[in-house]
């Protein structure tokens, strides 16, 4: 029984010293714990920035597409312009080409006018041509622009495209009213 005593009381000392020793906390360690916080900090401030740059994307995103589509509203017009003199030099070939067959002579102010005409669309064609490439080669650095995110060149790479066609498209005007302007003579 002095066994069984003895082995009871060890093992209860036992018991308490090992409950004892797990049961303190060890204090803090102050140095982990700053650890932590600045990760944590660095975390939360990532997180920030990723967010903020997801909210610049979405706006660059958004500020090409704007910009994409009036370019593309605007070669449309240049298309529609484009297709009216097309129509307007058949029309008015067809004419000439009956005037040759009835053989009808046009009186030489006629012919001069006609001239004239011919004159100023050469020219204005000319022009376009000098145009032509252009807004391609815009349309490559528009490339690396949007590659970059670089909101400023973007907005001058545009910007140098609306201008390439709008004088595009008031060269088609003026090829129009000059086409427009030979219909009364020839009929």
């Amino acid at each position: 029984m002095k066994k069984v005593t003895v082995s009871i009381l060890i093992l209860t000392f036992i018991l308490s010293i090992s409950t004892t020793a797990f049961a303190t906390v060890p204090s803090t360690n102050a140095k982990g714990t700053e650890r932590i916080n600045t990760v944590q900090q660095q975390l939360g401030e990532k997180k920030q920035k990723i967010e903020q740059r997801k909210s610049d994307i979405e706006a660059f995103k958004a500020a090409v597409k704007e910009k994409r589509d009036a370019v593309k509203e605007k070669r449309e017009a240049n298309i529609i312009l484009k297709n009216e003199n097309i129509e307007l030099r058949k029309t008015i070939a067809e004419k000439l080409q009956t005037i040759k067959e009835l053989g009808t002579v046009l009186s030489p102010e006629i012919r001069e006018q006609l001239k004239t005409y011919r004159t100023g669309i050469s020219e204005i064609k000319s022009e376009l041509k000098d145009t032509k490439g252009s807004i391609k080669a815009e349309k490559t650095e528009n490339k690396i622009v949007i590659r970059d995110m670089d909101c400023v060149k973007l907005e001058e790479v545009y910007t140098e495209i609306s201008r390439i066609q709008l004088y595009r498209h008031e060269r088609l005007v003026e090829i129009n009213e000059i086409l427009m302007s030979i219909m009364p003579i020839i009929q």
